[in-house]
């Protein structure tokens, strides 16, 4: 580096030209010391050396500037010529409800088509045209010891709740009935006129609902009529419509009588009498089996 403080006794080579202009210069030219020279040489290097010290400090200052400037704007308030770095964006975190759970998959599983054991619907089956033996009373539906008894047995001729309309045949009359089939069976338990019995008929009848409401009215208006007593004992407890009704007649000083039992469903009538005991729950059992056929209820 060039000593900005030379000494005055230095030997400085002084250029031929100052030579030459010393001799052709008009008038007369005294040339400058040689010390003098040299000093103003090494000022205008010192000012140059100056001049860019400064100039570098502003282009750092300015570059330093910009950058704040392009931090408290944005990225798009950048100096020319700045590229901003790609930084990805940070995601907000989901807030959680709850500890995170791996979703279960659920196999797909394809439904095999099994056989209903659910009778159709009364909708999609054809309409009756008799009444099945499946509509009536099986021996399951009642106490143990009964059998099924013939046609001809005894104690099982007329024992329908009709026979005491000659009692008191004047409350009502029953409806004309179309009567389109009709099945009849008859249980005994024990022997002889005195065993216990269950009779049963099931009628395929458009008009049962008024057959049903003609009985009521019947017992009703037949509450008392001479000898004969009539009693509503149940109404209501099964299939559709349903009627019990204690009968007893006194005759010669002889009390005489029995229960009987209507139930309907749709156009199924099921009459129910004898000498037994539990009627309404074979009347209720007997609704079951109509319900099953009717596909109702």
């Amino acid at each position: 580096m060039a000593d900005l403080n030379p000494d005055h006794e230095q030997d400085v080579p002084v250029p031929s030209a100052l030579f030459g202009f010393r001799d052709t210069a008009p008038g007369a030219f005294v040339a400058p010391p040689v010390a003098s020279v040299v000093a103003a040489g090494a000022r205008r290097r010192q000012r140059r050396t100056v001049v860019a010290a400064a100039a570098l400090s502003l282009v750092v200052l300015g570059g330093v500037g910009g950058v704040v400037n392009a931090a408290r704007s944005g990225p798009d308030q950048l100096p020319t010529g700045v590229t901003p770095s790609p930084v990805a964006p940070t995601p907000f975190p989901t807030p959680s409800r709850g500890p995170s759970v791996p979703p279960t998959l659920t196999p797909t599983v394809t439904p095999t088509t099994k056989p209903s054991s659910v009778p159709p619907s009364a909708s999609t089956r054809p309409p009756l045209t008799v009444v099945p033996p499946a509509a009536m009373l099986a021996l399951t539906d009642l106490e143990t010891g009964y059998r099924v008894a013939p046609e001809d047995a005894p104690g099982t001729g007329d024992w329908m709740m009709s026979y005491w309309t000659q009692y008191c045949a004047a409350a009502s009359t029953l409806p004309a009935t179309a009567g389109i089939s009709r099945r009849d069976r008859s249980f005994l338990k024990g022997e002889g006129e005195t065993a216990d019995a269950v009779y049963q008929r099931v009628e395929l009848e458009p008009l049962a609902s008024q057959q049903l409401e003609h009985w009521r009215q019947w017992a009703t208006r037949c509450a008392k009529r001479g000898t004969l007593t009539v009693t509503i004992l149940d109404s209501g407890f099964a299939g559709d419509g349903s009627l019990m009704v204690k009968v007893s007649n006194l005759d010669g000083g002889v009390e005489y009588g029995g229960t009987y039992v209507l139930v309907r469903v749709g156009d199924l009538i099921t009459e129910i009498a004898g000498r037994h005991s539990g009627e309404r729950d074979v009347a209720v059992k007997a609704a079951q089996r109509l319900c099953a056929i009717a596909g109702s209820c």
